[in-house]
């Protein structure tokens, strides 16, 4: 045995830094160990190889015994009994006409860790994903009971961020996530030093974060500096509830770590940001009212924002899944004018395409106006390679512009008729006085009368039109009361008597005993009662006007009928509606129902219109709550 020592003194453990050498024979019985294999590990002489490796039997695929057949050096990781990784390489040797072998154990543990850990960061953009991974693996070759990674704050110069954090204890004051002053943390003097940083006891501190972790048991720390492209960026640390636990030679493995852990976190800190203005972008654009898109020039979306849902009743997926949809939807009248100012930013003729206003038939049948901005994309040659565009819904806007003409149109003529009368019977009155002709009293009433009703009318189209503006915005309150609504129906009719007896119209009145008083506004349900009998007055030529009521249980309905001109049934529809009019060329604003259904809903009440059609006439009902506490039964 002795001259198998003496040939392995080589071996002897210096040579081979954490290199352990020792011999087994053919039956895995241990012949030989080296000093240091001993004075780490015990005499195992004469004991089976195997029990090294916390095995009760020999191993499966032995690797020895794989030497021993190959004739050839062999090698195989292992965990042995100390928890530790190993890396034997077993060499076969023949000696008095039997095999054994040279067993040379080296601990790989750091590099494996340092492996793995290379392997976590890299597996993963964001480091905080795969800390507690990190931190698992560095547990297996310094034992610590915090580790944390610090990093100078962006946010702000003089500041520290605590940016992870794992730890064996609950309470902290450096939490993950804590800003801290730079000045009097460990940070500060690796920044100066550029070399790691040992504390070894507490109780007598270093930096002030000493004295803040001390309170929490903390007795040692050590801290690594991360350097990125030449500059400290953070540290990586860590603490022992053990005074003296940590070593220099814990930076070996840092050494080749850090390097890796700096690039992760500032991958992680520009993740962040990337995360964070992808979300807050796309915060924006779904909360964004209007239609934003990317399209490219054979048609395809690469991008659209929800609202298309809202404004065209498609969801994104239909527009990705068929390029020609949203083109199918513009009207047919308008696709030649949109194609053609289109393609002229296409073809660089143009730098932008602005407020290009068309129609779109939204998926509900309705129609949709969309004014559109187009903005050229360009690839880093120049070419165009897709457009921006954004899409407001005008829809409202355009009903509004509508209205407005509307409105001057209808309110120009309600004016000019009767100003026109007056001018006319003013000018008759004026060539009386200048001929200095008497008149008669009959002609002087006629004057009169012609003058007073057309500035009536003149006064009633306006007040019509405030009443409803004042309603409408919300102004103007209710004055509401107990109201006798026989007395305002009663009212009313003695007020139109001298316009339908001038058509020769009957007014016919069919009107309970009693009716139950309301709760509500008498100048206002006078305003509307006159409204809707005015009207039924204006468009009916010959016949009659008739208004009846009749008690129902809780509520009063009313009724206004006529012989008139009648409506369509699509106008139905629309007739409450603000300045719709049987003909825009009848006189009248047509805001008199509107304000009519204003004032009754603003007392709880409804209102609807019947009509046969064409010439048949006119049914307009109303109904109105009773007060609660004067309903009769």
């Amino acid at each position: 045995m002795s001259s198998l020592q003496d040939n392995l003194g080589i071996y002897n453990g210096s040579s081979w830094g954490s290199a352990y050498v020792r011999v087994a024979n053919q039956e895995k019985v241990v012949e030989y160990e080296d000093p240091l294999f001993q004075e780490r590990f015990g005499n195992n002489i004469g004991k089976p190889c195997y029990k090294f490796w916390r095995r009760r039997s020999p191993c499966k695929g032995c690797v020895s015994e794989k030497a021993r057949k190959s004739k050839k050096p062999e090698s195989k990781e292992e965990t042995a009994r100390d928890g530790k990784t190993y890396l034997m390489t077993s060499i076969p040797i023949r000696r008095n006409g039997r095999w054994s072998t040279v067993e040379i154990i080296k601990d790989v543990t750091e590099a494996k860790v340092g492996l793995d850990i290379l392997q976590i960061i890299a597996s993963s953009l964001d480091i905080r994903r795969v800390y507690n991974l990190i931190s698992l693996e560095l547990k297996k070759v310094i034992e610590f009971d915090r580790m944390s990674m610090t990093v100078l704050d962006e946010m702000g110069e003089g500041t520290v961020e605590t940016f992870v954090l794992t730890k064996g204890y609950r309470h902290t004051e450096l939490k993950e996530g804590t800003h801290y002053p730079l000045s009097g943390s460990l940070l500060e003097k690796l920044m100066h030093t550029r070399a790691p940083v040992l504390v070894d006891d507490t109780l007598t501190p270093v930096v002030e974060t000493d004295r803040v972790l001390l309170r929490e048991g903390i007795r040692s720390r050590f801290s690594f500096p991360l350097e990125y492209k030449g500059q400290i960026i953070g540290s990586l640390n860590f603490g022992s509830k053990r005074p003296g636990s940590f070593k220099e030679s814990h930076a070996r493995l840092l050494n080749h770590i850090a390097p890796q852990l700096a690039i992760a976190v500032e991958n992680t800190r520009l993740f962040r940001k990337i995360k964070d203005s992808e979300e807050r972008y796309r915060t924006l654009v779904d909360s964004f009212p209007h239609l934003f898109f990317t399209r490219k020039k054979e048609g395809a979306f690469s991008l659209l924002s929800p609202s298309v849902k809202t404004i065209t009743g498609y969801r994104p997926q239909e527009f990705y899944a068929c390029s020609t949809l949203m083109d199918s939807l513009i009207y047919p009248e308008d696709a030649g004018r949109v194609k053609a100012e289109l393609a002229v930013v296409w073809d660089g003729s143009s730098p932008s395409s602005r407020n290009l206003e068309y129609r779109i038939s939204h998926k509900e049948g309705r129609t949709v106006w969309l004014s559109q901005d187009s903005y050229p994309v360009r690839d880093p040659r120049g070419k165009i390679v897709c457009l921006e565009c954004l899409c407001r819904d005008i829809t409202e806007a355009k009903k509004i512009e509508e209205v407005k003409d509307n409105l001057m149109r209808d309110v120009t003529h309600e004016l000019k008729t009767p100003l026109a009368k007056m001018e006319m019977t003013l000018q008759l009155f004026e060539r009386v006085l200048t001929e200095g002709r008497e008149t008669d009293g009959e002609k002087r009433r006629q004057i009169y009368h012609t003058l007073f009703n057309n500035l009536y009318r003149l006064k009633h189209s306006v007040q019509n039109i405030l009443d409803l503006s004042s309603l409408e915005s919300g102004h103007v309150k209710l004055k509401k009361e107990d109201v006798a609504l026989k007395e305002v129906l009663t009212s009313a009719i003695r007020e139109v008597e001298e316009e339908a007896g001038q058509k020769a119209l009957k007014l016919l009145v069919s009107l309970p005993e009693e009716i139950p008083p309301l709760l509500g506004d008498r100048e206002k349900l006078s305003h509307a009662v006159m409204n809707l009998l005015d009207n039924s007055i204006k468009y009916t030529d010959k016949g009659a006007v008739t208004i009846s009521a009749r008690v129902l249980p809780g509520q009063v309905e009313v009724t206004v009928s006529d012989t008139g001109r009648g409506m369509e049934k699509a106008l139905l529809d629309r007739v409450f509606e603000r300045f719709v009019q049987e003909s825009p060329a009848f006189v009248g604003s047509g805001i008199g129902l509107s304000l009519c259904k204003k004032i009754l809903e603003g007392h709880g009440g409804k209102i609807w219109a019947e009509s046969e059609g064409k010439n048949k006439g006119a049914i307009f009902h109303f109904t109105l709550p009773v007060a609660a506490s004067k309903e009769k039964n």
